[in-house]
């Protein structure tokens, strides 16, 4: 073999050990999840569930946000926010833990056990101590999103703990902290009033309970749905019943379809009221899962459209939710290629970054 072969062929080599390094290193990255910490007390550990581990609030809120993110219960039953309170937080191994896992972001909702007469005694120490944890978490190094969950509202007294407490004390300083801090508000108290059929005891959710809460909590990671109830437009309408705008109506149980013997080059578009910054589309084809190729496009003027980069695909299943980098635009559009059928959307909705 010449000298000149065997070097090539070393660079060869070389080189494709090289790809395959890079190939691997950003393949690992592209699958690193979101992490999200939920710190709390016995409602987030999940007791009065059937199964904590499937059916307390973070375990469906895993379920829900998919497999991008990644979901950890750091509840202590029976823990408080007060550093002076009968068991608080601050001494719990969760507390060391949930720092250590250096979470994206964090979603705290202590303070039904604070609201118990023993603890509340020292309720002026509630605001600093919240906000000292909402500086802890943010000083670390992940720099995560904090989130200030409200307590659940309580159906009933028990454990020396009462809605009146809970929702006229406790709720309006965990409010009036995330607003001096920053935090976004997710208003799980108002989200469960006027359920006792979804408590075990009064005050720990069941089941139904839990999956109240990790929806309210879903709601509030996405942000609000940019799309709802803005003007839609479509290539074809199949009749008055089946209109853009039954996509955009929040309700799945409405939905455009296109008109009859249209299965290819269909399009689905939303029109803000200006210019508005979005990274995310859920798209849910619900009744008919028909789409065979589709992609999203953006557009400035409603005229001349512009494909976003990775965001083609071959189907759409029941929910498809597609991330990309931040656009801004006036107008978003789902382009279907083909479709085995008359394509038929339940659902368009569009989220910010």
């Amino acid at each position: 073999m010449s000298k000149r072969l065997k070097k090539l062929l070393c660079f060869t080599l070389t080189s494709f050990i090289l790809f395959s390094i890079l190939v691997s290193t950003n393949a690992t990255h592209a699958a690193t999840p979101i992490k999200v910490a939920c710190i709390g007390d016995s409602i987030t550990y999940g007791a009065g569930s059937s199964d904590r581990t499937t059916k307390a609030y973070p375990a469906v809120l895993q379920t829900l946000l998919g497999a991008n993110y990644e979901v950890r219960n750091f509840g202590v039953s029976g823990s408080t926010l007060l550093k002076s309170g009968d068991k608080p937080y601050w001494n719990q191994q969760a507390y060391i833990d949930s720092s250590n896992y250096l979470p994206d972001i964090v979603i705290i909702m202590l303070g039904t056990n604070d609201s118990k007469p023993a603890n509340w005694q020292y309720k002026d120490s509630f605001v600093a101590d919240y906000e000292a944890m909402i500086d802890h978490y943010r000083s670390l190094s992940s720099n995560p999103k904090i989130y200030v969950n409200t307590s659940p509202a309580v159906a009933s007294s028990n454990f020396g703990i009462t809605d009146a407490v809970v929702t006229g004390e406790v709720v309006p300083k965990q409010i009036q902290v995330a607003n001096s801090k920053g935090c976004p508000v997710i208003d799980v108290n108002a989200a469960t009033r006027g359920m006792p059929q979804n408590y075990t005891d009064g005050v720990h959710p069941s089941d139904a309970g839990y999956t109240v809460i990790a929806n309210e909590v879903y709601r509030g990671l996405r942000g609000p749905n940019l799309s709802l109830n803005k003007t839609g437009t479509a290539s074809s309408t199949w009749s008055s019943t089946y209109t853009a705008a039954k996509a955009l109506d929040g309700t799945e149980s409405t939905r455009w379809s296109a008109a009859s013997g249209q299965t290819s080059n269909q399009w689905l578009a939303v029109s803000f009221e200006s210019s508005t910054a979005f990274s995310r589309v859920v798209v849910k084809e619900a009744s008919y899962q028909r789409v065979t190729s589709y992609k999203l496009q953006y557009s400035i003027d409603g005229t001349t459209y512009t494909d976003i980069p990775g965001t083609s695909g071959t189907s759409i299943g029941s929910s498809k939710t597609i991330t990309f980098a931040p656009v801004t635009a006036k107008y978003v559009r789902l382009y279907i290629n083909t479709a085995s059928s008359v394509p038929t959307i339940n659902e368009m909705e569009v989220y910010g970054s």
